[in-house]
């Protein structure tokens, strides 16, 4: 069963086409450098040496090292050497796409979701985990440490040129034992908004199961013109789009005519600013009031297909407002599945030093949901050709089995 590598993602043929780190500490006691071109290439250096052993060929039956004699157990991808985790040839992966231009709040986005899939544990019968303690230190370096703890904006993400993405790898477990894997890259806006750049993620892009798009709206001018936002930032989402479209269908080699198969949700942040109420004419024309759909709570334990209904025409037609038209409109051109959403990390703006009171989210989690159920409806109707049941349950009972 081939799978994609979720650090360098390529595919990988079959499981015994991996290779293996031979963990014997008396083996690897010896310190005995090894140069590892694979590795290398993956990080963008001339050399990389480790005094780990790796073993490229082996018994399939029974893997082991050709040195010491020892079971391998630890598999490492064959493209970019990094490690795999158990299992994963097994489990169900789901890699979402999460751009955007820059200062759009991506990793403020990333930080906060992550924390409230876990805190959703108990409302969907799971359990979240990162796959192993690399990513649980990345996670808490670069997100939880500013948020949680410093009360900190997370400072911007760095271009794939400068440096190595990390993904945020988690697992997502059923009572029954059962695992699917969620996997997360913090994209810079540049790498999206220019050809040159964006083509350098064109795998990342190309396997995504689906795309979480993310807009700012005091980044458009008709916003800023009416509330005197005070954020100097300007982007053109509808080239930007333009440029994700591109480079996925250019990945997935298809005809630029066709339209993108794998759902978009397209997803305003920041929408603390936008359900304020009006106190004259020129701000009924941005803000949505309390009485938008985003403040009417989202049923418990199920995709609340309703709700959000709601909240994407109320959204979409906010988008179209904004941007004169184009932007729905290329939304419409491009993709066959899509839908808007409305959401706030922070539930509040970063005061000018970019301090926070805390962090208080608003629907973070809406967008995976949907995700997710889209993703049940696809393999469902591959499967049976039943309609399926609109309810986030319905991804566990057929990925778990429960």
């Amino acid at each position: 069963m081939a799978f994609i590598c979720p650090y360098c993602f390529e595919s990988i043929g079959r499981i015994d086409d991996v290779h293996y780190m031979c963990t014997d500490v008396g083996h690897n006691s010896r310190s005995i450098l090894e140069e590892d071109p694979e590795y290398a290439s993956y990080r963008g250096l001339e050399t990389y040496t480790r005094t780990t052993h790796v073993v490229r060929d082996y018994n399939r039956r029974d893997p082991r090292c050709d040195v010491c004699g020892s079971r391998l157990s630890r598999m490492l991808c064959p493209v970019c050497h990094n490690t795999l985790p158990y299992g994963i040839d097994k489990w169900d992966l789901n890699f979402f796409a999460i751009l955007g231009p820059r200062a759009v709040g991506k990793s403020h986005y990333i930080g906060v979701l992550i924390k409230v899939l876990e805190r959703m544990s108990k409302e969907f019968q799971w359990s979240i985990s990162p796959i192993d303690s690399k990513v649980n230190d990345l996670y808490n370096k670069k997100y939880a440490n500013s948020l949680f703890n410093k009360k900190k904006g997370i400072d911007p993400t760095r271009r794939v040129t400068l440096d190595i993405y990390e993904p945020l790898a988690y697992t997502i477990k059923a009572y029954n034992g059962k695992v699917a894997g969620l996997f997360f890259v913090d994209t810079a806006g540049e790498d999206v908004s220019a050809d040159d750049y964006a083509y350098t993620i064109q795998k990342y892009i190309a396997n995504s199961s689906g795309i979480i798009f993310l807009v700012d709206p005091l980044q458009f001018d008709y916003v800023k013109d009416r509330i005197g936002a005070r954020d100097s930032n300007r982007a053109n989402y509808t080239h930007t789009l333009s440029v994700i479209s591109q480079v996925y269908r250019a990945g997935k080699g298809m005809s630029i005519n066709k339209k993108i198969g794998i759902p978009l949700a397209v997803v305003v942040t920041k929408c603390d600013v936008l359900i304020k109420e009006p106190t004259n004419e020129m701000e009924e024309e941005v803000f949505l009031g309390s009485d938008s759909a985003i403040n009417n709570p989202r049923k418990y334990g199920v995709f609340d297909e309703e709700n959000s209904q709601q909240i994407s025409a109320e959204i979409e037609a906010f988008l179209d407002r904004v941007s004169e038209g184009q932007f729905p409109q290329a939304v419409k051109n491009d993709f066959k599945d899509y839908r808007y959403f409305a959401v706030s990390a922070l539930g509040s703006e970063p005061d000018a030093s970019g301090s926070i009171s805390g962090v208080s989210p608003i629907r973070v989690e809406d967008p995976m949901l949907w995700l997710m159920e889209r993703e049940t409806a696809v393999i469902k109707a591959q499967n049976t050709q039943e309609s399926v049941k609109k309810s986030f349950g319905g991804f566990f009972r057929r990925r778990f089995g429960v």
